[in-house]
């Protein structure tokens, strides 16, 4: 095979890579940039691969953010022209980018550019330097416009980070859509100032424990970001009812709302978040005991909701659950150690949620097989996963007496001695059933 056949090759087999993966690693992505003037032209042509910043658990994630964003006005073009003649350090400076180390990248570029001052390209290297300047322009552009920036887990993301982006950077996030900052625990009000005014057309948000953001934080993301549908405040153990209220006063169309562990907030800021947010459809009240009865009922103004998560709810009575019932198209609901509700709230739930999916009852001693009948009853064709791991009134079953009551079960936990059903419902065809194992699997 000659020279231009296996490059053809080459180009044919990953250009049917491109067309046929909606997404690929970064790093991935820039060692294709080089291969060919074709696959250069393909990459360019697909917006939705350079939208994504992902630091995910990185270390120095805010100087390798910053370092990202700066490519998109560094011009490189003066660089090329200047005549680099030195090979060694050039590859070596291709090799660093195609490792995304970008701050070392510029680094050796700027030391090669000024030992080369006085030099002109030999006409060997005329290829690579054209590969390079179509490497460096891609990557100038890539990032203008972010949909996503990732720093979950990160280390090293602050204050000052958060700064540079809303002082030099806000071009490039206008469009930014979805901000993860979760565990960025060095970010505070400050933080979330800067990166909310320069990213107005943000829709998503979490940042998950972090006990530096306080209602301040807040104010600054509903005076900034005015589309915000998914917030997740989890472990944000500084936010008040003021804060939440904020949010319910600006956010009538918020969907998503978590707010685990806001030790802070009482009953009025929830009552006031499900009077003004009706629409949501999914609420994360996980470990949260204080809320009372007279807050759960007011559930029931949520028509939408889907996915509820009542976890340690101690207060939570049955006549809660009968307001919850009124949600009919709940599909996942968490009552783990919600000690006061016995069969007669969860008969209710099993009546009017009757799209059930998911429900833990884990640890709740008040209920019998009589709710586990009534679950039958009316969800047997929807719930895949049933918890009842503590439930000591309700019976050990076999694995065909209980593939009777609930044929599409993935997983059923019951209490000590109990077994654990997984994977039964063929997912290529959801109207059959695999066979079932030929031994329990103890929990």
């Amino acid at each position: 095979m000659g020279q231009s056949e296996e490059q053809w090759s080459q180009e044919t087999t990953v250009m049917k890579i491109l067309t046929t993966t909606l997404s690929l690693p970064q790093r991935d992505l820039i060692s294709l940039l080089l291969l060919s003037s074709s696959i250069y032209r393909t990459l360019v042509s697909i917006p939705s691969l350079w939208m994504v910043l992902d630091f995910h658990e990185m270390t120095n994630a805010g100087d390798r953010l910053i370092a990202a964003l700066s490519l998109v006005c560094f011009n490189i073009s003066s660089l090329l022209m200047a005549g680099l003649s030195h090979a060694p350090l050039l590859f070596e400076c291709l090799y660093l980018a195609a490792l995304e180390t970008v701050s070392l990248f510029i680094s050796i570029l700027a030391v090669v550019t000024a030992s080369a001052k006085n030099s002109w390209v030999n006409q060997s290297m005329k290829a690579y330097t054209s590969s390079l300047q179509n490497y460096c322009s891609i990557m100038v552009t890539r990032y203008h416009h972010v949909k996503q920036i990732i720093l979950e887990f990160a280390q090293g993301v602050e204050d000052k980070h958060l700064g540079i982006l809303k002082n030099k950077f806000s071009d490039s996030l206008q469009n930014l859509e979805h901000l993860n900052l979760n565990v960025c625990q060095k970010v505070s009000d400050n933080g979330i100032e800067a990166i909310t005014a320069a990213s107005p057309s943000l829709r998503k948000i979490s940042i998950y424990w972090n006990v530096r953001v306080t209602d301040v934080g807040i104010s600054h993301l509903v005076k900034n970001c005015k589309h915000i549908v998914d917030l997740n405040l989890s472990g944000c153990k500084g936010i008040s009812d003021k804060g939440l209220q904020m949010v319910a006063d600006n956010y009538r169309h918020l969907e998503s709302l978590d707010i685990t562990r806001c030790i802070k907030i009482t009953d009025g800021g929830l009552q006031h978040v499900m009077v003004k947010c009706s629409g949501l459809k999914s609420l994360n009240l996980y470990a949260l005991s204080s809320f009372t009865d007279e807050a759960y009922k007011k559930i029931s103004l949520l028509a939408h909701l889907e996915f509820l998560d009542l976890c340690g709810a101690q207060n939570l009575s049955d006549e809660g659950l009968f307001c919850i019932a009124k949600c009919k198209n709940i599909r996942t609901l968490n009552l783990t150690w919600c000690v006061r509700v016995t069969d007669v709230g969860v008969i209710a739930i099993a009546e009017g949620c009757t799209s059930l999916e998911y429900l833990s009852l884990f640890g709740i001693v008040g209920v019998t097989d009589k709710c586990l009948e009534a679950l039958s009853k009316s969800c047997s064709n929807t719930i895949t996963t049933l918890d009842v791991n503590g439930c000591i009134g309700i019976k050990k079953r076999s694995r065909e007496e209980l593939l009777q009551l609930f044929p599409y079960v993935r997983c059923f936990k019951v209490h000590t001695g109990g077994v654990a059903i997984a994977s039964y419902r063929n997912e290529a065809d959801p109207s059959t059933t695999t066979p079932l194992p030929s031994a329990e699997t103890p929990l």
